[in-house]
């Protein structure tokens, strides 16, 4: 890259920029906007469902702080890596996939669209959507204690049905107004999220000098094991995991530079909170448990306020993934680039609506699976009159297996992420990308933070395999779906690119690849393409009038 190219500087002032007091507030309004799905994509479910499962997996406060200090270090560094690999993308969706598909190639692209629009977004979106009803009849729960108030098989269909209703109303109200009325709602969301957060810290800290609650006790800080920095660090990606989204936006913003200033400063505040958050919740609470900290301070009627809203604010995260669902989706056939996921005959792109429409029965499919499995393995297990019970919500037997399953997810998730820091590093030497805009200070962080990921990564996944000879169904589920997830994109990839290949057959030849009998050295290029052409006569007739 030529060394006179000006390097963006995410960190320096506007304020000599922007002098038009009118414009000021245009790009004020789109820099909330970005920095609103950074926090809000960031501050939601994990934040309360994940707390407590990294404290058991930790056993040891101390050491989900120092992650989470270390994984901060990580996240700034991904946003600067991630800002500087949409300076590629000219006029093109800013997606993972369409950054895949620019500094690797292809078919990368197209694996990463692939795992995005069939695992990533329908686990990720469908736990928080059953999160939020899940919320909703525990904070019941709550209120009316050990009285039966509702037929637990009834309360297990409500919290499925309300979960398939918002992932309906969410998809759908993003493919038909996006970047419309929709965009208020999802800033609503998002900043709403600052009050119970405000709310729940306060509580935990009030706790510190009120109670002897605390999860600083000595036989927690007394456990170190290297094993348990390991171990937390999925249920903390969970956590933070989010941010690089601010970027997909992109095209719906008109002043470019607050795509990297909301980014930056959104996620500065996230890891910001993220540690504020749990120092309150070790402080108040043994198990790190934020419903039980309200419950313990307050009365039971605000106690009930409270934590429904917590769940109307955990709307802001589904808002957020199933609108990162929807653009992933349309960008997928982005006409200014390669289709990525097979689309009909023509070069038509899939529409926002019909995106919508897709995410909605793609994710509430998967979580029907997921959720009515866990409630028939798992609904004898529930005892409600033991309150440390495994299973003492209706809610928990519900989410049990896809909330374990979102722990494989989001590693695999951080895979991909890992995989382009790579690709922007190796792009510094190979030039392979030529109009790529440097991000002041970015290979210095890329360098150091993808060598920890790598290293975090890795043993992640040692431990994830090495839990397949235990005799504990919950500990089998994280290795069994890494391979049901890893065999069912392969599978998908396998038909979307013969797809791919018998409308491009000039260009790609795959689908002549993958049959047996030409897995030989004599294999003649242009001699089978032109048979496979003769054969299919019809098919490539109406492709050149589709085309035309």
């Amino acid at each position: 890259m030529d060394n006179n190219i000006k390097k963006i500087d995410p960190t320096e002032t506007l304020y000599t920029q922007i002098s038009n007091i009118k414009t000021r507030k245009s790009a004020a309004f789109d820099f909330w906007r970005v920095f609103s799905i950074v926090f809000g994509n960031s501050i939601g479910v994990g934040i309360y469902l994940k707390s407590k499962q990294a404290l058991l997996a930790a056993h040891n406060p101390y050491i989900v702080l120092i992650v989470l200090v270390l994984m901060s270090f990580i996240g700034i560094s991904m946003v600067f890596v991630f800002i500087e690999l949409g300076t590629s993308i000219k006029n093109r969706y800013h997606t993972h996939t369409s950054f895949a598909e620019t500094f690797i190639g292809r078919r990368t692209g197209s694996i990463f669209s692939l795992f995005y629009c069939l695992i990533y977004i329908p686990v990720y979106v469908g736990l928080m959507a059953i999160t939020v009803s899940y919320y909703v009849f525990r904070s019941f729960d709550d209120y009316f204690g050990s009285n039966p108030w509702i037929n637990q098989d009834l309360e297990a269909f409500l919290i499925i049905f309300i979960a398939v209703f918002i992932i309906f109303f969410m998809c759908i109200s993003n493919g038909h107004a996006s970047n419309g009325w929709f965009k208020y709602l999802h800033i609503f969301f998002n900043n709403l999220k600052f009050v119970p957060l405000i709310f729940v810290i306060g509580l935990g800290f009030f706790a510190k000098f009120h109670s002897n609650t605390t999860a600083f006790i000595s036989e927690n800080t007394t456990q170190w094991k290297f094993s348990y920095f390991i171990l937390v660090i999925p249920m903390l990606l969970f956590e933070l995991d989010g941010f690089m989204y601010g970027s997909s936006i992109e095209k719906e913003i008109k002043h470019k530079k607050m795509l990297a200033f909301g980014q930056v400063i959104g996620i500065i505040m996230v890891l910001f909170v993220n540690i504020l958050f749990a120092v309150a919740l070790y402080f108040g609470t043994i198990n790190a448990d934020s419903f039980s900290l309200i419950s313990s301070l307050l009365p039971k009627e605000g106690a009930l306020a409270c934590k429904l809203l917590i769940a109307l604010v955990v709307l802001g995260s589904v808002a957020g993934f199933s609108s990162f669902g929807v653009i992933n989706l349309t960008s997928t056939t982005d006409n200014k680039g390669p289709q990525l996921v097979y689309y009909k005959k023509s070069k038509s792109m899939i529409s926002y609506k019909l995106s919508g429409y897709l995410n909605a029965i793609i994710i509430s499919s998967t979580l029907l699976v997921l959720s009515l499995t866990s409630w028939f393995v798992y609904r004898s297990y529930i005892d409600k009159n033991n309150v440390t019970n495994e299973f003492y919500y209706v809610g928990q037997a519900v989410t049990f297996l896809i909330d374990k399953i979102s722990d494989s997810v989001v590693v695999l998730a951080f895979t991909t992420y890992l995989i382009l820091m790579l690709a922007a590093l190796v792009n510094h030497k190979t030039k392979k990308v030529k109009d790529v805009l440097n991000v002041k200070g970015s290979v210095y962080f890329n360098i150091i933070a993808s060598s920890i990921m790598a290293s975090f990564l890795l043993y992640i996944y040692y431990d994830i395999f090495s839990k397949l000879g235990s005799n504990e169904i919950g500990q089998i589920l994280q290795p069994t779906f890494v391979f049901v997830f890893t065999i069912m994109l392969v599978i998908f990839f396998i038909i979307n690119e013969c797809k791919l290949s018998k409308v491009n057959i000039d260009n790609n030849d795959f689908i002549l690849r993958i049959n047996p009998k030409n897995w030989n050295k004599n294999y003649n290029k242009l001699k089978e393409m032109e048979n496979y052409k003769n054969k299919n006569k019809k098919f490539y007739d109406s492709l050149k009038s589709s085309n035309k």
